[in-house]
């Protein structure tokens, strides 16, 4: 029983390591604004999650496996990662 606790924190910190968009944008906005600001985009992006957890247990993963809804998800997030790659470069620039 112990080992299979450790093999789930372990899963969790390795799911948790891998930088994202609002990993970066926390850096993005401590450097900038401070600890505050970044600390509140860390909670926007922790309360989407939980959100969206709740969605799908709730029943919304059936229509979130829908080929039109992942496209448009897809394309969003693709919309999103380029914002913040132009705004990132525009940024540095200055």
């Amino acid at each position: 029983m112990l080992s299979s606790f450790f093999a789930s924190v372990l899963l969790g910190l390795s799911l948790s390591i891998p930088i994202g968009p609002i990993n970066i944008e926390m850096v993005k906005r401590g450097i900038k604004y401070g600890f505050f600001h970044s600390w509140v985009v860390g909670l926007g992006g922790m309360s989407a999650d939980i959100v969206l957890m709740f969605a799908i247990f709730f029943g919304l993963s059936v229509f979130l496996t829908k080929s039109v809804v992942q496209l448009i998800m897809w394309f969003s997030g693709f919309f999103i990662l380029c914002y913040l790659g132009y705004d990132s470069i525009k940024e540095h620039s200055r």
